[in-house]
């Protein structure tokens, strides 16, 4: 009888510990990628966006919650945060491995952790030479023709000495009689001024959301800001974000990067849809000095980026890293149109919020 009742006991036990271990690999939560680098790209400051979900109830039937994750780029030690997204900067080229994982209230972790394998091959554009002398050449040749808003012969052949070519659509803005000109050409311009009967061209100076420099996006460009005609200087960027193929429906992910050497200047980064640049419509905008990123959620069109210092500097140089994720389908949004009827954060261009799991797709650091 005792050899029967031990033998049962220990069938008890064995069923017990398949319970616990049962409901132990069902308590594990799942964490998703949302948005980030994957395959070969050609920029090195990147961000990855995640979220994290319970799996079963624990004991008190209660659902856990999410408390925190755990993320490691290339191998290094886990790095705990309540973060929903992380920015690295100047990331070399090569190969690289991101692994995130969530960790739940009954101290729980994803035991398969979500991961992006990554190729960079950074090769970053650049801002055509604002702010330096491109070419000089005597003021009577061009004086007549300039003032006409039409652009001569010669001065079209000069440029084209020195690398530019201006189409015939090119035209020229008087800004202070035969003293200051804007030469503009499609999304460039060109500074145009009188030293000691010398015309010497700058450019290009896209200080205005008018002659806005187009950008592609997925890249890296690199820009300078300098001591400008009237004032701090500042720039205007256009962008376009395409509809993702294969999901018509999903808005897509805009993140916007910037670094500057120079941590003793400070700029504000500001995203518009294009054309309303009013006060108070921006989409969203951060205030950094060496770094500074967001992100928000787009719907397809033309964007605006202005950039702009808050002091007069000497020439600096920053990195501008545009990129555009579409969103995972797991994910479920609500939308609402952008009607600019109310607060511009709201409605312009869509307004994101979570249903399950959560995540606040609209951040900065």
């Amino acid at each position: 009888m005792k050899i029967k009742s031990y033998i049962i006991f220990i069938l008890i036990l064995l069923v017990l510990n398949l319970s616990i271990n049962s409901v132990l690999a069902l308590s594990q939560p799942d964490t998703t990628i949302i948005s980030g680098p994957n395959g070969n790209i050609s920029y090195n400051d990147v961000t990855f966006w995640w979220t994290g979900k319970t799996t079963i109830s624990d004991d008190s039937e209660r659902l856990p919650s999410i408390k925190g994750f755990y993320y490691s780029l290339d191998g290094e030690a886990w790095n705990w945060t309540q973060d929903r997204y992380i920015t690295y900067y100047n990331l070399s080229n090569g190969e690289h491995r991101f692994y995130v994982k969530s960790a739940d209230s009954n101290d729980q972790q994803d035991i398969s952790p979500a991961f992006r394998i990554f190729t960079i091959d950074n090769k970053p554009i650049s801002e055509p030479d604002e702010g330096k002398i491109i070419f000089s050449a005597p003021l009577v040749e061009y004086q007549g023709d300039l003032n006409n808003k039409s652009i001569s012969t010669k001065l079209r052949q000069e440029f084209s000495f020195k690398g530019i070519s201006l189409s015939t659509n090119a035209v020229v803005s008087i800004i202070t009689k035969d003293i200051e000109w804007h030469i503009t050409d499609a999304n460039k311009a060109y500074y145009i001024k009188k030293e000691d009967e010398n015309i010497g061209a700058y450019g290009p100076v896209n200080d205005s959301e008018a002659i806005a420099m187009s950008i592609p996006v997925n890249k890296s460009i690199i820009c300078e800001s300098f001591n400008a005609k009237d004032g701090v200087d500042e720039d205007w960027f256009r962008i376009k974000i395409e509809r993702d193929a294969q999901t018509l429906l999903m808005p897509r992910q805009l993140g916007i990067m910037f670094k500057r050497l120079d941590k003793s200047i400070t700029s504000v980064i500001k995203l518009y849809r294009f054309p309303d640049t009013s006060s108070g419509k921006e989409i969203a905008s951060i205030e950094a000095k060496d770094k500074g990123y967001f992100a928000t959620g787009v719907t397809p069109g033309e964007y605006l980026i202005h950039v702009k210092p808050t002091t007069e500097s000497v020439a600096s140089t920053y990195n501008l890293t545009i990129t555009t994720d579409t969103l995972t389908s797991t994910i479920a949004w609500d939308t609402e149109a952008n009607n600019n009827l109310n607060n511009a954060t709201e409605t312009s261009p869509i307004f994101l919020s979570k249903f399950y799991p959560w995540i606040d797709i609209v951040g900065n650091k």
